[in-house]
Order: structure tokens, then sequence, then C-alpha cells
């Protein structure tokens, strides 16, 4: 028995004083650290610049609507985005085409393509140098799906603002009881 803890012992220390086991176990941590943090802030950057972006709007419902919807600024007080609304009268392939182009020369950041059945088919396409700017793409789409949102609620004779009114999310205010019945605000939000 006395001999199997030696060779245990020995195997132990062999493998722990390697200058591999050493790094590797000093190196993955800061590794994971490095994956976790370094996405988190390079999404929160937030560019100088404002972004170019073309609608090719075959449905005419939604170019003039999304310019007015967003509205954002960067710091610098410019506008977040600046939109050039497209009505394709030719053929949809030439006009993609030719802003496919324009992305390639750095002309414009992206655009937006929104079929003529977008209200029916839930879909619409953005073309871009970078599509893995989350930020984008999501402030994209909810703005194209509010304006979508609110041309169905007045297809179907609702006023968007009433509907809007009537189904904000309700604010949840948590208070913690601590000993002696003290009430402490405890929002999160």
């Amino acid at each position: 028995m006395n001999k199997i803890i030696t060779i245990i012992k020995r195997e132990y220390k062999e493998t722990v004083l390697k200058k591999g086991f050493i790094i590797l176990t000093l190196l993955i941590p800061v590794l994971m650290i490095g994956f976790t943090i370094v996405p988190a802030l390079l999404v929160q950057m937030e560019t100088d610049t404002p972004s170019t972006i073309s609608v090719v709007d075959d449905s005419g419902l939604i170019g003039a609507a999304l310019q007015s919807t967003l509205n954002d600024t960067l710091k610098n007080g410019q506008p977040k985005f600046i939109f050039n609304v497209i009505h394709p009268g030719g053929k949809p392939e030439d006009v993609l085409s030719s802003q496919k182009a324009l992305i390639e020369k750095e002309v414009i950041d992206g655009f937006l393509y929104i079929p003529v059945n977008v209200a029916d088919s839930n879909r619409i396409e953005y073309y871009a140098r970078n599509v893995s700017d989350f930020q984008t793409n999501r402030t994209l789409k909810n703005a194209v799906e509010k304006i979508i949102i609110d041309q169905r609620l007045k297809r179907s004779g609702f006023d968007p603002a009433i509907v809007q009114e009537l189904t904000h999310d309700i604010k949840l205010r948590t208070i913690k009881i601590q000993k002696g019945g003290k009430e402490t605000d405890a929002d999160f939000s």
C-alpha cells in the first residue's frame, strides 16, 4: 500500500510540475475571461460616424416611415443612420446588384431590401459589409417590425397610438423587507 501512495505522489508531481500544465492552468482562465469580456465590450462600442443605409422599398410602406422612426443620434450629435430610400422602377435584381456594388466600393454601409409583400411574408433582407453588428441589425429589425405592425393595425381599423397606450409594459417595483420591518427599494431596473 505504501508503494502505491509513493507512485501516486510521484506521478502527481510529474504531471503538475510540467511547464505546460502550469502555463495552461494560468492561461485558460485568462482566455475564458477574454472570450466573454472582449465581445461584450465590442458590442457596446459605438462609432463616431453615421451608418449610410439604402432602403430598397418595393412595398412603398417602409422607407419614409423608417426615416422618421429611426432618428437616433450619435454622441457627437450626428444622426446614427443616414437613409437613402429607393423605390425601384426596374427589375429588383438590377437594383440589388447595384446596391451590392455600392457596398463593395464602400459608398454605403449596407442596404435593406423590403419586398412588395412584406406585411404578409414577414421577411426583409439586410445586406452589409459588417453583418455581425448585432446592435444595428436589432435596431433595423425592431424599427421595421414596429412600422409593419402599425400598418397592420391601421389596415384592421385600429389606431396604433391607442393600441400602444393599452399594451405598454408594466413596471414591477421590488421592495425587500428586512428584520425589524425596514423596507428597502431593491429595484434593479
